[in-house]
């Protein structure tokens, strides 16, 4: 089964905004076995939109649309949309009165044009958008046999609708049940992507295994697509990669070390992270996982990014950090890059202290770039979540 999907609107096109939804909606496609050969993007034209579609449907089988269902007349997708499918519009009330019923909450003018988001294809489910105003929907082209998700444009409102409707639907109703692809990940810190595929194309030769890369600062993601319908001759390769990469492996598939890291910080009644080198790199990665992914309580755990006495070392704030009379106080330290191309990061948690020195793994570099600062701000989570492991174990 393949998938393809068509972005719409002109501040996209135009590269105003970037065009993250595709990314996001293709990974997790993938996740669930679904292959992604195609993403389009275009104006919010109507001959624009049917053109594209039309390629679509010519070598995908599901097909998922985001953007353009706004209330303002520059948002033409529905109608494009349900002319390629051969199906008129018709006026949802209970859009309606879920719209009015927002406003209402809100406080705020509701504008008649808002019915506009109220039109859907004849026979079209509806998916209700619990983060927006504007619903999505499904609906099938019976005579060319495509399956087609409506989306509207805001990444959240696409994530919401998604983990209420859709993701469900694909695994229940649209998988196919035999010879599936299984992708696999592994998110790598401190190899080069070149010398990470000369690795990896070393150890999976012979196999017939497909590979890819993505770097993504500072990490680089090696994936591996695997038939389901060889997976025990698979298993050989798959761990000959494992023992070849393990050095430089932070994490599988879609574990995110920043949120491991935040739920095992919940263990502790207050947390101080005193981040002396990466200027403001790690609360801002700690930040965004917090804001995006991340479902617990964050209110015990404070970050300072520039320490009082600039002239202290990370020994000495640790040392201090003893001096606090609650003893449920856990703090961690990160210092700056000497020149040499190291840095120190510290725990402390009553009476026991604890250094580390860490490595840039690339020399030449200048250590207040953002590609090195990004490094240590992740290698330095990802050391202290192995001490905070290993601890507690």
């Amino acid at each position: 089964m393949k998938a393809g999907i068509l972005t719409i609107g002109d501040e996209v096109s135009s590269g105003q905004i970037l065009n993250r939804n595709a990314g996001w909606l293709a990974s997790h496609l993938e996740d669930l076995k679904f292959e992604v050969p195609l993403h389009i993007t275009t104006q919010d034209k109507p001959k624009q939109i049917k053109r594209a579609l039309a390629y679509l449907e010519e070598s995908c089988d599901l097909i998922f649309t985001t953007g353009g269902l706004g209330p303002t007349s520059d948002d033409l997708s529905r109608h494009a949309i349900s002319e390629w499918l051969d199906k008129d519009l018709d006026f949802d009330d209970n859009s309606w009165q879920r719209i009015i019923h927002l406003f209402e909450e809100r406080g705020i003018e509701l504008a008649d044009s808002n019915r506009q988001q109220c039109f859907f294809p004849k026979g079209a489910k509806i998916l209700t958008n619990h983060a927006g105003t504007a619903n999505g929907f499904y609906s099938h082209h019976t005579n060319k046999n495509k399956h087609l998700w409506v989306l509207p444009g805001p990444p959240r409102e696409i994530q919401a609708i998604w983990k209420d409707h859709i993701e469900k639907d694909l695994i229940e109703n649209h998988r196919v049940s035999t010879n599936r692809v299984t992708l696999h990940k592994w998110q790598c810190l401190g190899k080069s992507e070149s010398s990470l595929a000369e690795i990896v194309e070393k150890a999976i030769e012979g196999s017939g295994l497909r590979s890819g890369y993505r770097p993504h600062i500072p990490y680089v993601e090696v994936k591996i697509w695997s038939q389901d319908d060889r997976r025990d001759q698979d298993q050989f390769f798959l761990k000959k990669l494992e023992s070849a990469i393990s050095t430089w492996v932070v994490s599988k598939g879609n574990e995110d070390v920043k949120l491991t890291f935040l739920s095992r910080l919940g263990a502790f009644d207050f947390v101080r992270i005193i981040d002396l080198g990466t200027k403001s790199y790690l609360a801002s990665k700690l930040g965004k996982a917090a804001r995006e992914d991340y479902k617990g309580d964050l209110e015990h755990i404070t970050i300072i990014s520039e320490w009082d006495v600039q002239t202290e070392g990370l020994n000495e704030v640790l040392e201090e950090a003893t001096n606090f009379p609650d003893e449920h106080t856990l703090t961690l330290g990160i210092s700056s890059i000497s020149d040499n191309g190291k840095w120190q990061i510290g725990w402390s948690f009553g009476d026991d202290i604890r250094i580390e020195e860490l490595s840039l793994p690339y020399r030449g570099q200048k250590f207040s770039s953002d590609r090195t600062l990004n490094h240590q701000a992740e290698a330095s989570i990802i050391a202290w979540n192995r001490i905070i492991q290993n601890r507690v174990n």
